[in-house]
Parts: structure tokens; C-alpha cells; sequence
């Protein structure tokens, strides 16, 4: 067992600890928010190993943590007295989901209707209250509990308990918990259960719910039983029914009814059969309010059922939506989106939706978002939990293969320094090496093993590089060190480094490290952007300290890449005239953080605005649009395409002509659509400039409106009717126009108003 108490840790925005059990590789993530949650404590771990990895975001500062205690070894039970009723212990294992193991105190916590959890008193008058575990593993055979993975614990809200410690009757207390910090599920979604709360005093049998100690696999895992009441009344519950230490908080639950009637705190069995084990009835007029009266406050439940799943990863960044499930009770909701959790922007409020469609574009490459959707019910709200995914990466970034070996032709590219050891980097062979590696059936990998100069060899060596690395032939955006790594340490004083210098060899700086503690068979992924790109003369070495001997750090597949953008390639720009429409097409080879195209028009002086495309973002594929601008006076006209990246930059197309002439006669279209509700465009076209009159008659041929009485140019027009006043029926439009020459036009259509 394992785990982690921090002094302290600041984090910033987007950083956040990994830490992985050695032993199970079950792995918890703590951010800036979910640190605090976790009351600077991490989940329980199961082994005596474990591993932290702190992963900076390139924007925050100072970031880093302490830590103040780690806490490994065997549990240790502060044990009640025995309260086991008769010569057997008659418990038997049960699964029952709502009944979570609460830690480090050793009792037993559940779940009541509105989410909360109600324990003994005792169990949280202490600070040792911290964390309840469900799905719990059974232990050891010599009795050492295992835990399940961190996304079954949960950190208790230590601000939230309320308790009475005050003896048989009055041993009491209920609180709340955190949000999963992987799954960000609430234990009441999670489990999907609850113990119903009710007053009785009443029933024939008891049974007793919890996690008592035992010998062997069974001690405090879950485990049952049921016996008879032993007169029950006011504010005590009384029974045989068998209990141990950890049994404390259990629910007292009616045997028949299965709802929980109290909490249970004492013991008082013997193994003769005398006696009986006691808890708090829920007629405990503090109890019963705390819990309120059953119901458990707001009744309103939260959110549940994120979609994206929370935690999910490679989200495209044109996601169109977010859809979640209603708790029940809920009569609207709000939802906050964006990139700070302890910062998000009310985005959609007022209606009890079930889905928000993303506004403002495409999302950003490779950036984690956070969600969160209150409840709001007739007379409470409850408030949801963040959730969150990542964005994919780039797909349009090439990648340049800077260098790469697998030292398949010995270490000729490095340079080895020994630095007062008595061995050095060498190459190993098939015959040489004896360990086991991804991707190495060569047998030739770059090694430091003291192991093969001997007993007693101390190594303290570093392999350079020789090859000078450029990150700047081109628009490098992201760059990052791969290799195969089997490093095996014999003492904490062990060290391995992957440094990088920028200035010729002068300084170098620490990007990957293992000290103290062993990282086998993994491949390893740096991220060295922040420090590479845009420099000339970048340096690379690995370098190894090593105090004792029977130790080794063996690498394999090395590699070295950088990322650069693909620019936005137009290959085709075309305009075609129809009528008295200009029709735009064009297309692009390749994309780079394109947001899209303002379409510009010109006749004979500024370029103005007359629409807009959005882009495809990032893409190596052909990409066609088309954009028709509608209702183009008669004239000539110059285009060009304005494409705009995410980041704002802009940059024009060439520029198209389009000559729209004059229809070669008068005539109107019918109205679309047709029928309509409450409104419907008509288009007509003027072979000479001309007074026009276009007006609305009903079925009686009453005038019900003019639209147009006024002198129009050659060309193709259109009007938009709104018919919000009118009643449905039948309507009819006409019009009328009378060109400069003396050529008259008249013409009539009939259309339908459906409401």
C-alpha cells in the first residue's frame, strides 16, 4: 500500500501529476482543481511502488510540487471489540454497490438519495476520514488490503461533514464527497445506487452491510449478515447481527424492506450468544434533519452521461456538439464551457437542454476543454462536476526526421565522456545484452552497464550527440526525442538525464530524468518544442550516474523529429455568371489553421464584403468550395478570396473577373417556397432599366400590400414578403414595370400562406 500526502503544488492552468502504481499500473491524474479536492492527499495505491510524473503545459510558470509524507506498507487496524453475536461468524461476501469502504480510518460509508454519504460519528470526529473506495479487491492472504483503481475512490469534502460522536444513539455523521477526478462521476451515477432512508424501529431482522475486519483475502472487504431485532426503540437501533472493527457506519437496513433504518456504531455481541451490537435510528432528530427527513436535500439530481466521455482524447477539433443526460428534477440548466476549469463562461442558459452546439469555429488543436452542466430544479440546484477532453493534434503538421539510429552501426554519431567512473556508454550486442527491449531483435543498442565491467565498476558517463540538430529550416511548430528505454536502477542515488544544449555545448538543460527509480521496457516520448524550435544549433546527450554497480540503462530506437505546418495552397479560383448570379469556385491542395474566406467584391473601386466560407482547419487533402453571390447588378466585377487563419493572419487570392449583363427579358419566377410560413422570397429580371410596381391581392382582389413602386435598374432583382399579419389562404402578386423605351411587362402568380 502507497500513497501520497503534498505539501504543496502549483500547477497553473494546464499541468497536472500522473502517478502509476508499479505493481498494478493503476494511475491517477491530479490537476490544479482535483489536487485541492483530493486534500493534497492522492488515491491509495497497492504496492510499494510508485511512480510521478509531472507533465508542465508550455504557458504556465513556476510550476512544480512537494511532497510531505509517503506513506508505504502494510495496513494497520484500530480494531473495535469483538462484536460478533454466537460461536461463528456467519458474514458471507456480498457486492452491494451503494456500500463503499471508507479510509484511512478503517469504516464504512454509503450512499443516501441525494447523493451524500452517512457514516458513524467516531468514524469522522478525527482527520483520518479521507477517501471511500468502492469495487474493492479482496486482500492478501496474510490480511494486507488491496485497493481498486483511483477510478473507484473518492476524496472526502472534509468542509461538507457533519457529526455527532456522542455514544450509543448518538453516533452519527454525514458528508460529501468529490467528483472522480478520471471519470468525473459523482458515486451515486457511478454506482448507480443508494440506500433508501426510512423510520422504523420495527423490523423483524437486521442486517448489517459493511467492511469488518477478518483473517485472510476477506478482512475489511464487503461482507454481510442478518439477524433479528433486539428491541429496538427511540433513538437506538438493536440487534445480533454478526459485526467486526470496520463494521462501524454500516447501514443498519431492514431485512425485508431492504431501506436503511439507521447507522450502525457499537458492538456489544459475544461469541456465548449475549448481548447485542447497537447504532444511531434514523428517530435521531439531528440524524433525520441532516439527512432531510429522508430525501436527502435538493432532490434535483446532476448531470450524467457526457458526450464527449470525460477524459476523452484525439477529439476532432470541428466537434458540433456536447450532449449530457438530465438528473431528474430538473426544470432548466446551465452550462459553462472553456479552457480554465476554475474559470468557465456561462455558453447556454434558460431551457432544460440536453445538447449545446459549439459556437465561434473550429476548436484548437491539441488543447484540453472543460464542461460543466448545473441543474436548476423549482426549488434547489445542484451544481455538476468538470468534465473534459483533448483535442487531436495537428494532422496537417509534416514531420522532418532530424535523426535517427538504431544502432544497428555501432555509436560512431557520439561522442563518450567518462566523467570518473571506471566504465562507459558502449554498444551492446545479441550476445551482450541480455535484456529485453521493444523493437530490438537486432541485438545493438546503446548501453551503460556497469554489469559488464565487473564487480564493484562505478558509471559515471555521458554519450554526446555529434550531429548539430537545425530547427529552423523550417515552420517548426512541435518537436520531441523518442526512444526505447530499460533503465534499472540498484539505489535511490541511481540518475539518468537526457539533456539538450542550445549554445554550442555551454549549458545544457534537463529534459528527461529517472532517479531512484526504475523504468523498464517503456518507450519514451519528449516533448522538446519549447526549448528547440527556431534554434540553430541544437545538441543532444545522455548521461548517466551511477554510485554503485549491478545496474544498467540501455536505449534503443532512437529517433529525433520536428513538425512543421503545411501552408494553405490554393490551386484553382474560377468565376462563372448565370443569370444574375456570379458563381465562385476554388480549391486547395493543403491547409494550415485555416478558419475560412471572406468573399470580396469590387466594381471599378473598394473591395467590399459579399460573404464567407469556413475552412477545413488543418488538412492534407483536396478541398473544393463554392459560393454563389445572388442578384448581381447588371455590370462588371473583380473577386478575390480573403483566407483568414485562426490566429487572425490573412492573405488575398488573385483576383477573378465576372461580367453580368443584363437579362435579354422581363419575367418573374414563382415565389420560394411555395406555400410559405410566414415569409417567401420573389425574383423577377428587368431586360431595361424600368418603373416597377410589384404589389399582394387576396382572393377578392383586394390590395394587401405594394411592395415595390419605384424606379430599378436592368437586371435581376428579388424582395423578401413577410406574411405574419396575414391569415392563410391564397394570395396573389403582380407585378408591373414600364422600361425607358415604352416596352410594358405585366405579369400575375398565385401562392399559399400556411400557418
Amino acid at each position: 500500500m502507497a500513497f501520497f500526502i503534498f505539501l504543496k503544488a502549483n500547477l497553473g492552468e494546464s499541468s497536472y501529476i500522473i502517478i502509476t502504481s508499479l505493481f498494478d499500473n493503476h494511475w491517477q491524474k491530479l490537476d490544479a482543481v482535483t489536487i485541492k479536492q483530493w486534500n493534497y492527499f492522492s488515491a491509495f495505491f497497492n504496492g510499494g511502488t510508485v511512480e510521478v510524473k509531472l507533465f508542465a503545459a508550455p504557458n504556465d510558470n513556476r510550476v512544480g510540487f512537494s511532497i510531505d509524507e509517503l506513506i508505504v506498507g502494510d495496513w494497520v487496524d484500530l480494531q473495535l471489540p469483538e462484536s460478533q453475536c454466537g460461536p461463528t461468524d456467519d458474514r458471507i461476501l456480498s457486492n452491494q454497490p451503494a456500500t463503499g469502504r471508507l479510509l484511512n480510518v478503517g469504516c464504512t460509508a454509503w450512499i443516501i438519495p441525494n447523493g451524500k454519504f452517512v457514516s458513524a460519528g467516531h468514524c469522522l470526529s478525527g482527520s483520518s476520514a479521507t477517501v471511500v473506495q468502492f469495487q474493492v479487491p479482496p486482500s492478501l492472504p496474510g490480511g494486507t488490503i488491496q485497493h481498486p483503481g483511483p477510478q473507484d475512490q473518492y476524496s472526502v469534502n472534509v468542509a461538507t461533514k457533519i457529526f455527532v460522536d456522542a455514544g450509543v444513539g448518538n453516533d452519527w455523521g454525514v458528508f460529501e464527497v468529490f467528483a472522480n477526478s478520471i471519470t468525473g462521476l459523482m458515486p451515486k451515477v457511478a454506482q448507480a445506487a443508494f440506500w433508501p432512508l426510512v423510520q422504523n424501529l420495527g423490523p423483524d431482522s437486521i442486517r448489517i452491510t459493511g467492511y469488518g475486519v477478518d483473517a485472510g483475502v476477506n478482512n475489511q472487504v464487503q461482507q454481510t449478515h442478518i439477524g433479528p431485532n433486539a428491541g429496538s426503540s427511540g433513538t437506538t437501533m438493536r440487534y445480533r447481527t454478526d459485526t467486526e472493527g470496520g463494521n462501524s457506519g454500516s447501514p443498519v437496513i431492514d431485512g425485508l424492506t431492504l431501506s436503511a433504518v439507521g447507522v450502525h456504531t457499537h458492538g456489544g455481541c459475544t461469541t456465548s450468544g449475549t448481548g447485542n451490537n447497537s447504532g444511531t435510528s434514523l428517530f435521531s432528530a439531528p440524524f433525520w434533519a441532516a439527512v432531510d427527513q429522508g430525501a436527502g436535500g435538493c432532490a434535483v439530481e446532476a448531470a450524467s452521461n457526457p458526450n464527449p466521455a470525460h477524459g476523452t482524447t484525439n477529439v476532432s477539433i470541428n466537434l458540433a456538439q456536447l450532449t449530457w443526460t438530465n438528473g431528474a428534477g430538473s426544470v432548466s440548466n446551465e452550462l459553462y464551457f472553456g479552457t480554465n476549469p476554475s474559470a468557465l463562461t456561462l455558453v447556454q442558459s434558460g431551457t432544460l437542454a440536453t445538447s449545446w452546439t459549439i459556437a465561434g469555429g473550429p476548436l484548437n488543436y491539441l488543447t484540453t476543454y472543460y464542461w460543466r452542466v448545473d441543474e436548476i430544479g423549482d426549488t434547489c440546484n445542484t451544481a455538476g462536476v468538470n468534465w473534459s477532453f483533448t483535442t487531436e493534434m495537428d494532422p496537417g503538421l509534416e514531420i522532418d526526421e532530424i535523426y535517427c539510429t538504431n544502432f544497428t552501426a555501432g555509436i560512431g554519431d557520439f561522442t563518450i565522456t567518462n566523467e570518473g567512473g571506471t566504465c562507459v556508454w558502449s554498444q551492446l550486442t545479441t550476445t551482450s545484452n541480455p535484456y529485453t527491449l521493444p523493437a530490438t531483435a537486432a541485438g545493438n543498442v546503446l548501453g551503460a552497464d556497469s554489469d559488464l565491467c565487473g564487480s564493484g565498476t562505478t558509471l559515471l558517463s555521458t554519450a554526446t550527440l555529434n550531429n548539430v540538430l537545425n530547427f529552423t529550416t523550417q515552420n517548426y511548430h512541435y518537436a520531441e526525442i523518442v526512444f526505447d528505454n530499460d533503465w534499472r536502477i540498484l539505489d535511490v542515488a541511481d540518475e539518468a538525464y537526457v539533456e539538450l544544449s542550445t549554445n554550442g555545448g555551454s549549458t545544457w538543460i534537463s529534459v528527461w530524468s529517472r532517479i531512484g527509480v526504475d523504468q523498464r521496457n517503456s518507450t519514451e516520448v519528449i516533448d522538446i518544442s519549447s526549448w528547440v524550435v527556431g534554434q540553430a544549433d541544437v545538441r543532444v546527450r545522455f548521461r548517466s550516474v551511477q554510485p554503485g554497480w549491478d545496474w544498467w540503462w540501455v536505449i534503443d530506437n532512437l529517433c529525433i523529429y520536428a513538425h512543421y505546418v503545411v501552408p494553405v495552397e490554393l490551386t484553382s479560383f474560377a468565376a462563372v455568371v448565370a443569370g444574375g448570379n456570379v458563381e465562385l469556385n476554388w480549391s486547395t491542395a493543403t491547409e494550415t489553421n485555416n478558419q475560412g474566406f471572406q468573399i470580396e467584391r469590387s466594381n471599378d473601386g473598394e473591395f467590399t464584403s459579399v460573404g464567407y466560407v469556413a475552412g477545413h482547419g488543418t488538412t492534407t487533402e483536396t478541398q473544393n468550395y463554392i459560393f454563389t453571390d445572388r442578384d448581381v447588378p447588371v455590370g462588371s466585377y473583380s473577386y478575390r478570396l480573403k483566407q483568414v487563419d485562426f490566429d487572425g493572419t490573412f492573405e488575398y487570392s488573385d483576383v477573378v473577373e465576372a461580367e453580368v449583363a443584363a437579362p435579354v427579358e422581363f419575367s418573374l419566377d414563382q415565389n420560394y417556397p411555395n406555400p410559405f410560413n410566414p415569409s417567401t422570397t420573389i425574383t423577377f429580371r428587368l431586360a431595361a432599366d424600368s418603373k416597377v410596381s410589384l404589389k399582394v391581392f387576396d382572393v377578392l382582389g383586394q390590395e394587401v400590400i405594394t411592395l415595390i413602386n419605384n424606379d430599378l435598374s436592368a437586371g435581376s432583382h428579388q424582395v423578401d414578403f413577410d406574411a405574419s399579419n396575414l391569415n392563410s389562404g391564397v394570395y396573389f402578386y403582380k407585378i408591373e414595370a414600364t422600361a425607358n423605351d415604352g416596352t410594358n411587362f405585366s405579369d400575375v402568380k398565385k401562392m399559399v400562406l400556411t400557418k
